[in-house]
C-alpha cells in the first residue's frame, strides 16, 4: 500500500475528530459535509478490497431531517 497525501489527511482528521474506543471501527465526528465526503471517499478507496458497512449517525436538537450527500450507507437518526 502506498501512503498518499489523502490517506495522511484522513489520518489527521481521524486523530482530531475521531474515536478509538471501539474495536474494528473507524469513527469520524464532524458536521462539515466537504470533510465527511472527503473522509468517506478516501476510506472507501483505502478499504476497497474488504467488506465493511458505512453508518452515519445524525443528531439534531429538533430532529430536523438533514440530507446526507453520501450513497450506500445506513443512516441512523
Amino acid at each position: 500500500m502506498q501512503i498518499t497525501k489523502e490517506i495522511v489527511e484522513c489520518a489527521g482528521l481521524w486523530l482530531a475528530e475521531g474515536d478509538k474506543k471501539c474495536n474494528n471501527e473507524i469513527n469520524f465526528s464532524n458536521n462539515e459535509f466537504s470533510l465527511i465526503k472527503f473522509f468517506d471517499k478516501n476510506v472507501r478507496e483505502l478499504f476497497k478490497d474488504y467488506q465493511f458497512n458505512v453508518r452515519i449517525y445524525i443528531y439534531t436538537p429538533n430532529e430536523k431531517i438533514i440530507h446526507i450527500p453520501i450513497k450506500n450507507c445506513k443512516i441512523n437518526r
